[in-house]
């Protein structure tokens, strides 16, 4: 929804912040609050620009190592531009909710983590959509096709697809799998 969202992107922020990394939110294209999957795949270009601008900005001021962290619909445009851009400009991936569609509505692309070598974070949970749950063995094999040994797909349980029961256990799972990186 927008980069201080209070119910989970606030929280992850302040508990990754809280824990010696910087965070940098950038606000992806937006559609009305109707507005389906297929509706945003015509915006994934635009979300790219983003995406790659804030990282040539972040390594202009000399951050050393960028994770690229996205949830759902902001996950499709990730993914859409590392499948464009490849994974050079970052040091890991951190996708939380991916494949989220709407109902009968197929993915536009295939997951493109059996080319990225940089290590992948994939985090679910037990109520999420039935899509992510649907997909998550594809993807998890389209990671271990990159072959990073620091990547991993992890379910969480008791949450929604918003982790809005308990955000601490989103944040508790990022940032011990941040100090493997």
């Amino acid at each position: 929804l927008h980069p201080d969202w209070p119910d989970n992107v606030n929280p992850l922020r302040v508990g990754i912040a809280e824990n010696g990394w910087n965070t940098f939110s950038v606000q992806m294209p937006v559609l009305e609050h109707k507005a389906k999957y297929y509706d945003y795949v015509s915006l994934f270009p635009e979300s790219s620009q983003r995406i790659e601008s804030t990282l040539e900005y972040l390594t202009e001021k000399g951050f050393s190592k960028i994770i690229l962290l996205a949830h759902s619909c902001g996950a499709h445009m990730a993914m859409f531009y590392l499948d464009k851009y490849g994974d050079k400009k970052i040091d890991a991936f951190i996708g939380i909710g991916m494949g989220a569609t709407d109902y009968k509505q197929e993915m536009i692309n295939p997951f493109p983590f059996a080319t990225i070598k940089k290590p992948i974070l994939d985090i679910y949970s037990t109520n999420d959509y039935p899509a992510v749950i649907r997909l998550a063995p594809k993807r998890l094999k389209a990671i271990k096709l990159g072959a990073n040994k620091l990547s991993e797909q992890v379910m969480l349980p008791y949450e929604d697809h918003f982790f809005t029961n308990d955000v601490t256990i989103l944040n508790e799972t990022i940032i011990t799998w941040l100090s493997t990186i």
